[in-house]
């Protein structure tokens, strides 16, 4: 309850909501007057929502009352009563669009007199064109893609899930999937994938934490996506330290991963031979280095971008094996045993910084190995710095491994603070304007 002395102005705010509302059920009182009785001195008015306003979601009803120190309290909808006191929340989810009367009416106890006040206001959970459904639990999810099927709608997760099976997208429509906030969590709960996504005409996953902590297969993915334009953006997917399974598996033409954290996984994004012309930005992925193994990226679709993001200790930064893509503007840091290993034909790997550590090992650690048959290559602007190795080994800042390496360019690219800077068993390689410290 609220009790409040209210100046002379109550009255007339009171006054101005008090008028009968033909057609809205529960607009008058149960004598068929509003208002305060007219010996009584007992007001009451609300202060939200205000009258013709349009409300979603949780809405805060609150109300002053004056002339009395000893009341109760009635909330009504639409002439039902709903709540027994002020302020009071009323989650529109639960009710249809449309309009609803809501009356506040206080009875002073000793006395029995009531007064009462009233808004209407219209409730817009569900905008025009789109099916929202707000989900709690995996059968809601299941309930709500059936019920989109082939058409397309929203499902926002609303509380944290822990998974019995794993969620499909296999009836061809458009869906968006987002959590009501980045927090909310999905558990695998076993070694199953998250999400299962292959066949869809769009979608989108925002703003979820995917727990993979239980995955035990280092080829399960916890978000798997096999179906052209689908967008995964603002995902956590969390691994543990065994770091077993796969982050993002991208399987699909025109997928986009981006501003998304994956960590302690085995690899962080695959992006199959199967997924083309991929763009992979922004992104965050941290310790995937399961001590001999773990990638923080595996490029194997034709076209890929990949720009823009962060890998930190990782045992491989970004392992390619693809044409035409793009490897731009990363920082690989402190990376474990190479930062950039590239398969890859016809592609551009520029402006990167990759930052290595000390290994006490008898293999080499490289910042960017060109391995057999990468050809036709051009590497810019990249640095390269601090691969060292105290053991048998030898840390590289750039190695071409072999002859079969055929016409790749290097321009610009600066090497500091390794065992050996540059290492060149190529054929053909055009070198200009790099810095060797």
């Amino acid at each position: 309850m609220i009790v409040g002395l209210l100046g002379a102005g109550l009255g007339a705010y009171s006054a101005f909501f008090q008028q009968p509302l033909a057609g809205i059920p529960g607009a008058d009182g149960e004598d068929g007057k509003d208002g305060a009785d007219a010996t009584s001195t007992l007001v009451v008015g609300i202060l939200d929502p205000d009258q013709g306003e349009t409300v979603a979601g949780s809405v805060v009803i609150r109300a002053l009352v004056a002339g009395s120190d000893n009341y109760t309290v009635s909330i009504m909808r639409n002439g039902s009563q709903v709540g027994t006191s002020v302020p009071f929340v009323w989650n529109t989810l639960g009710v249809s669009d449309g309009d609803y009367n809501i009356t506040v009416r206080v009875t002073d106890v000793p006395s029995g007199k009531r007064s009462q006040d009233q808004v209407v206001c219209g409730v817009l959970n569900n905008p025009v064109n789109e099916r929202v459904h707000y989900c709690a639990s995996q059968a809601a999810i299941s309930l709500a893609l059936s019920n989109i099927g082939a058409g397309s709608g929203t499902i926002v997760i609303t509380e944290d899930i822990t998974l019995t099976s794993s969620i499909t997208i296999t009836a061809g429509g458009s869906y968006i999937v987002r959590g009501v906030a980045p927090s909310v969590v999905v558990d695998c709960n076993a070694n199953r994938m998250a999400f299962s996504i292959t066949a869809c005409s769009s979608f989108l996953l925002q703003d979820l934490t995917i727990d993979a902590s239980d995955l035990t297969s280092d080829t399960t993915s916890a978000i798997y996506i096999n179906a052209p334009d689908v967008r995964v953006e603002n995902v956590r997917v969390l691994g543990d330290a065994q770091r077993h399974g796969r982050g993002i598996y991208i399987g699909g033409t025109g997928v986009w991963v981006i501003d998304c954290q994956i960590e302690e996984m085995f690899i962080g994004i695959y992006d199959s031979a199967s997924g083309t012309s991929a763009h992979i930005s922004g992104n965050t992925i941290i310790d995937c280095d399961s001590g001999t193994a773990g990638q923080g990226m595996n490029i194997l679709g034709t076209g890929t971008i990949c720009e823009g993001n962060y890998i930190e200790t990782c045992h491989t930064g970004v392992f390619i094996n693809s044409q035409y893509c793009v490897v731009s503007d990363n920082i690989l840091f402190q990376v474990v045993q190479e930062g950039i290993y590239s398969y890859a034909m016809n592609s551009t790997f520029c402006g990167n910084v990759i930052v290595g550590t000390t290994l006490s090992s008898a293999s080499n650690n490289s910042g960017i190995i060109v391995a057999s048959g990468s050809d036709y290559n051009m590497f810019s602007g990249n640095l390269v710095r601090d691969f060292k190795n105290a053991g048998a080994g030898t840390g590289i800042g750039i190695i071409i491994v072999d002859a079969s390496c055929d016409e790749n360019a290097f321009v610009g690219n600066t090497m500091l603070f390794n065992d050996v800077n540059y290492s060149n068993s190529g054929t053909n390689t055009y070198l200009t304007g790099n810095n060797y410290s």
